[in-house]
């Protein structure tokens, strides 16, 4: 396995700070293809922009190199933000992965793009702002090295109108309110909007899965291709809802929801490889 740890600041002296980027890149081998490309997936977590979750960083990542497709996770700057953080770090994230896709054996035309809550988030942010040369600009690179070619969310917070917790919406938005709908991705959904991968559970207690909704109504109006998931039961934060992304205090909660969540990982990988 190709397991780096990349600090993106030394590549792009634009960003103010730090960031981390760990790849889970499968190596190549004779015995089954030298030359093979694979899809890739860089991940953000979840945290309500004040942390970065590591069981749905890491443990996802493991599971799509387990079905052969290439995972980088990213350990983005938390909040309060100024614009145009922490979009800016996501972007140069993919450009770096497109930059390196020889050395880490990624196809450049299937490069996806996976969040979870405020990390899902962020995702849908990418989604929606990858065709903006300004972040380009940004980064000093051309606009086709921040494209992405799908994008899938886990329980996302969509919108900064209704149904966010209060912190979310305030680390991101710092008492900025002019970026409350240019942040409330359900309006900045257009025909360009990448194809897309949705879950979420109807008894979420933090994050209100009406905001799931409200993006898929959005995404169906602009005529965007995706695919769409409501489980019934299920707490939020599930990640991959198995036993090894939850300690012992969420076993009663992990036996509600594994019938149910624990099933979308597979249909995300079914999602990138037949449809993205």
């Amino acid at each position: 396995m190709l397991y780096k740890k990349i600090n993106l600041k030394n590549r792009f002296n634009q960003l103010e700070n730090d960031v981390e980027l760990v790849s889970y890149c499968i190596d190549n081998s004779k015995e089954i293809d030298i030359n093979k490309k694979r899809k890739t997936v860089i991940i953000f977590p979840g945290g309500g922009y004040k942390s970065v979750s590591f069981r749905e960083g890491e443990p996802v990542a493991l599971r799509l190199v387990a079905d052969d497709i290439n995972a980088f996770v990213v350990h983005y700057n938390v909040g309060p933000y100024e614009y145009p953080y922490p979009i800016i770090e996501g972007f140069a994230a993919i450009a770096y992965v497109r930059e390196h896709a020889e050395e880490y054996h990624v196809d450049i035309n299937q490069i996806c793009v996976m969040g979870f809550s405020a990390g899902g988030h962020f995702a849908a942010c990418l989604g929606a702002f990858h065709n903006k040369q300004e972040y380009a600009d940004m980064l000093n690179v051309p606009l086709s090295e921040i494209k992405i070619n799908g994008v899938l969310l886990g329980y996302p917070v969509i919108t900064m109108t209704i149904g966010t917790i209060a912190g979310t919406r305030d680390q991101l938005l710092n008492n900025n309110p002019e970026l409350k709908d240019y942040y409330s991705i359900e309006k900045q959904v257009d025909e360009e909007y990448p194809k897309t991968f949705i879950w979420t559970t109807d008894t979420d207690n933090c994050v209100d899965p009406i905001q799931t909704l409200m993006f898929a109504n959005a995404l169906k109006k602009a005529h965007v291709n995706f695919e769409l998931h409501y489980y019934p039961i299920g707490p939020h934060g599930a990640s991959l809802a198995n036993e090894g992304v939850y300690g012992l205090s969420w076993k009663e909660e992990w036996a509600k929801c594994s019938s149910y969540e624990n099933n979308w990982i597979d249909m995300a990988i079914n999602f990138i490889k037949k449809i993205i």
